[in-house]
């Protein structure tokens, strides 16, 4: 399935990035047992749009979407560090990146972008959104 390729290759994006900060950043991965135990981390989600076919012969699916990484931060302590970590997801997902993962080739579309931040119980959460495109003949 696409979605999968697609979550898998922004994942792998994410996890080098996170890898490479000082210190690294932790990743609350989908669908697994994470207790912060810092004052920082992201969380990834796969938002795909309904799949599309531009072919009469049925053969094309174009996958659109957001991937979304939710920075959390700790309420309280304003909005700088959650700022800056968003800040540098454009040095990974940018409009000229194209991750790939099996043979498929994913397009960063839209520049990275925030939207409004919120709390949730301790936590002040800065969501970002990085557009995505993808295209396969089957």
């Amino acid at each position: 399935m696409s979605d999968a390729r697609i979550k898998q290759a922004f994942e792998v994006a994410l996890d080098s990035w996170a890898k490479g900060q000082t210190p690294q950043v932790p990743v609350a991965w989908p669908n697994s047992d994470y207790t912060p135990d810092r004052n920082l981390f992201v969380r990834p989600y796969l938002l795909p749009a309904k799949t599309k076919n531009a072919m009469l012969v049925g053969n094309h699916r174009e996958y659109m979407g957001i991937f979304q990484i939710s920075v959390y931060t700790p309420r309280g302590e304003g909005d700088g560090p959650g700022r800056a970590i968003a800040v540098g997801f454009d040095s990974v997902f940018n409009p000229s990146t194209t991750l790939v993962n099996g043979g498929l080739r994913v397009h960063i579309i839209d520049p990275v972008s925030t939207g409004p931040a919120m709390n949730d119980g301790g936590w002040y959460i800065i969501p970002v959104s990085i557009g995505y495109l993808a295209n396969e003949v089957k």
